[in-house]
């Protein structure tokens, strides 16, 4: 029995004959299928339509709508490949020949025993059709196979042809029998002009004997392969080097040769020597260079380290590319925090700082301080993965610095004590003596008789000479040294300076103080004093400000002081370069002071736009 379930199509308008034709197929059971009915023209037609698959169409010549020829019509243009038997009865031969004529496959008679016959009538019918059908797809699979093979050799032509590698076919003897369109791109020949000469008529002579070695051996070996370099002359004369691999498919029918595949490697192997060539310079450069280079990636931790990590951290390169950690463990524990800083600004490409110094312990322990330069390099995902950084050992200008802070600290000192000394002498020695030549000159007054008005007027206006000197005597003393400050602290003798400063100079100062105003350690309070009083002064001279914000604050973290002026402003960068001497030195000294007392000072300005100074002063406590 056929294991095929075949779909039906049973057109007819009496259902009477439908179930015969019904009963018929399912009593002799040689063909499983399924019937779909249609009753009249209409439905018919919906289900020719409806996009079935049917394997048989059982139809009466005549339906409501639709008969004979016109019937047949209509079911060809729908299903052209579908056999179709005509069920009709003795009287409908006109319209079974119409229908026969139009295309029907057979017809049944619908009468008697007749219709029993109808079995063999469909799978005769049916068998027809999957003969049929078996031979289309035979015939369309070859057709396939065809075309594939075509399309396959026209890709394959359009790829050698269009192909910027060189493809050749050799003989045994290495004799040129094919070679593809790109011989001329490549090497300036035309295809044609290379058929039947020698490949080692083009080869560098050097490169001969090896290649001449490597293909008698390939032809030993049928179906391997071999890659290989070497130079090839251009018609041009010049010599390039080529990369290719030579495969043995002489026992290939469909070649009969070795396929030699070549590509023009000249640029990239100039680029590779210049590369080189660099490489070399920076490693010449790096290896004599006082200062550690090195690169550090994540993959592979140190990459690369400069002999002079021997001198300025006491291990070797060897000992860097054996233990990836080794840099960071060596970092002073107190200064890990600002590598770590450092470290995470590099994973930013905009990130502020790439520079720092720590201290780092030397391989025999004893400390050095590092300044560090780094730059990130970054994957084309803009992911960190390496850093290339210098690592300099600037221990002795550390401890130059250090000195040169100390003996700044002991000159500020003896300046201040001989200012002390200076301004005592002024107040107590020549203060008095003009004091007392004040008195005396008021009893002569008083003992002039009572007609020596030319004296008397004399000795007033030497009296007033007397008292403008005293005064001036007395306000270069508080200059000196502020007795205020010492008596009072930073506070009451930074607001007195504010309000002195701007009586004698005429120029509003604004003094304004928050937090606490306790007494700090001298030498803290007299830098307070000394930078405020040289602020000032920079600001009369220089600013052509109209007004002075000074503004003070007490916290346990320290004493910051701000000094704002909306004067004219200057180029801090043409100023640090040496441009304005003076200027220059003013704001030299205030830093010097400043970091005689581990202190910070910044300052900000911009023609134009004024000057802001901020000092940060440490809260240390006054000496017992």
């Amino acid at each position: 029995m056929n294991a095929r379930r075949y779909r039906l199509l049973l057109a007819e308008s009496n259902p009477g004959n439908r179930r015969r034709v019904h009963a018929i197929l399912e009593r002799e059971q040689s063909i499983p299928c399924i019937i779909d009915e249609a009753p009249d023209g209409e439905t018919l037609i919906r289900l020719l339509g409806a996009g079935r698959e049917y394997d048989l169409i059982m139809t009466a010549p005549a339906l409501e709508g639709f008969q004979g020829h016109d019937l047949m019509e209509r079911i060809r243009q729908m299903l052209p490949e579908v056999p179709v038997i005509v069920l009709a009865h003795p009287e409908e031969t006109a319209l079974v020949h119409e229908m026969l004529q139009s295309g029907a496959t057979c017809f049944a008679p619908q009468t008697g025993d007749y219709l029993d016959l109808l079995p063999l009538i469909a799978q005769a019918a049916l068998d027809r059709t999957d003969s049929e059908r078996s031979t289309r797809e035979r015939l369309a699979r070859q057709q396939h196979r065809e075309e594939a093979a075509k399309e396959g050799e026209e890709y394959f032509r359009a790829l050698i042809a269009h192909a910027s590698d060189v493809i050749t076919v050799l003989t045994r003897d290495g004799t040129i029998r094919y070679a593809s369109p790109s011989a001329e791109k490549v090497l300036g020949y035309p295809p044609e002009s290379l058929i039947g000469r020698n490949a080692s008529d083009f080869m560098h002579p050097a490169d001969t004997p090896t290649f001449g070695e490597a293909f008698a051996d390939l032809i030993r070996h049928p179906g391997a392969s071999e890659p290989f370099e070497t130079r090839l002359r251009h018609r041009d004369g010049s010599w390039r080097i080529m990369e290719g691999v030579a495969a043995n498919l002489l026992e290939n029918p469909a070649v009969k040769g070795i396929v030699i595949n070549v590509r023009d490697i000249t640029s990239r192997k100039q680029a590779e020597a210049a590369l080189q060539e660099s490489e070399e310079r920076f490693k010449r450069i790096a290896e004599n260079a006082p200062d550690m280079i090195f690169r550090w990636s994540y993959a592979r931790g140190f990459e690369y380290v400069s002999p002079a990590s021997t001198e300025v951290v006491g291990y070797t390169p060897e000992e860097h590319y054996a233990d990836p950690g080794l840099g960071y463990r060596n970092i002073h524990i107190d200064d890990i925090p600002i590598y770590e800083s450092v470290f995470s600004d590099l994973a930013n490409p905009e990130g502020p700082r790439r520079y720092c110094v720590i201290r780092w312990i030397h391989k025999d322990g004893h400390i050095k301080h590092i300044e560090m330069r780094m730059t990130p390099i970054f994957d084309q995902r803009g992911d960190l993965i390496a850093i290339e950084g210098i690592a300099r050992d600037i221990s002795q200008h550390v401890i130059a610095r250090e000195r040169l802070r100390e003996l700044t600290a002991r000159l500020t000192h003896a300046h201040e004590q001989e200012r002390r000394r200076v301004a005592h002498e002024l107040h107590d020695e020549i203060g008095q003596a003009l004091t007392v030549a004040k008195m005396r000159l008021r009893m002569a007054e008083n003992s002039l008789p009572e007609d020596a008005t030319a004296t008397r007027e004399k000795l007033a206006t030497l009296g007033k000479l007397l008292d403008e000197t005293l005064q001036n005597v007395r306000a270069l003393s508080h200059e000196l040294r502020p007795p205020l400050l010492d008596e009072m602290g930073w506070e009451p003798a930074l607001a007195w300076l504010c309000d002195s400063f701007s009586q004698r100079t005429g120029l509003p100062v604004l003094y304004h103080h928050t937090g606490g105003s306790d007494r700090l350690d001298g030498d803290v309070e007299l830098v307070a004093y000394r930078v405020v009083q040289e602020a000032l002064t920079n600001v009369a001279r220089h600013a052509g400000a109209e007004e002075v914000r000074v503004t003070t604050s007490l916290t346990p973290a320290g004493l910051e002081i701000v000094i704002e002026d909306n004067g004219r402003g200057f180029n801090l960068a043409a100023l640090n370069s040496g441009h304005s001497f003076q200027a220059g030195l003013g704001l030299l000294g205030m830093q010097e002071r400043v970091d005689s007392v581990g202190g910070q000072l910044e300052i900000q300005s911009e023609p134009g736009h004024g000057t802001r100074v901020r000092i940060n002063l440490p809260c240390k406590e006054p000496e017992r």
